[in-house]
């Protein structure tokens, strides 16, 4: 009888989960703005980049959490299903948990990305709408069009795979996390940049 990984489980419902926080955190993000409430944060915390290094957290925090209690009710159905199927259950090799560790900074760096997004565009339709064109479209498009299929690599959310589960066709380990990293700085230093220089 084919045996259960809990730990295979839980890396497979990173993926849908971390594109629940970037749309959560662009949103929470751009409707700062639209709603005017970024005014009142503004007339409490005067020195924009304290505020902006708040929200930072707050949004890699709400990324981190969001990617814990996913893999924590994985692995809880992953035993359940065990019970009840019958079906033997493993705990998954080292690698794969340390994939899961990996997933909830992905997770964190994701709504830092996003919330950046976020703040650049400050309008919720805007960034909804760039987020869906680029992750339903554009990340398939690129390649093709360019004729470069190994463009598809560097994706960032190829890049989140392959930091996750080397096993994966694409870059290794540390490329994939050094190129994440430097997605997500590049739109936080853009919205940082703009946020202090323009008025609400």
């Amino acid at each position: 009888m084919e045996r259960l990984d809990v730990t295979t489980v839980a890396l497979d419902v990173l993926a849908p989960v971390w594109f629940l926080v970037v749309v959560v955190t662009v949103l929470a993000a751009a409707s700062e703005f639209q709603h005017r409430t970024v005014v009142t944060s503004l007339l409490w915390t005067p020195r924009r980049g304290e505020l902006l290094a708040a929200k930072g957290l707050v949004a890699a925090g709400f990324g981190a959490l969001v990617c814990v209690v996913a893999i924590a009710f994985s692995v809880a159905a992953g035993v359940v299903t065990s019970v009840f199927e019958d079906i033997p259950l493993g705990m998954g090799p080292a690698e794969e948990w340390a994939g899961l560790l990996a997933g909830v900074v992905v997770g964190a760096l994701f709504g830092v990305l996003s919330s950046a997004l976020g703040l650049l565009t400050r309008s919720t339709a805007f960034a909804l709408t760039a987020l869906l064109l680029w992750k339903f479209v554009l990340e398939g498009i690129i390649p093709v069009v360019t004729h470069r299929p190994e463009l598809a690599h560097w994706m960032p959310a190829n890049v989140a795979i392959a930091f996750v589960d080397p096993s994966r066709p694409g870059l290794s380990t540390v490329p994939s996390g050094v190129l994440m990293l430097m997605y997500v700085a590049v739109l936080a230093v853009a919205a940082a940049a703009t946020f202090i220089r323009r008025d609400p």
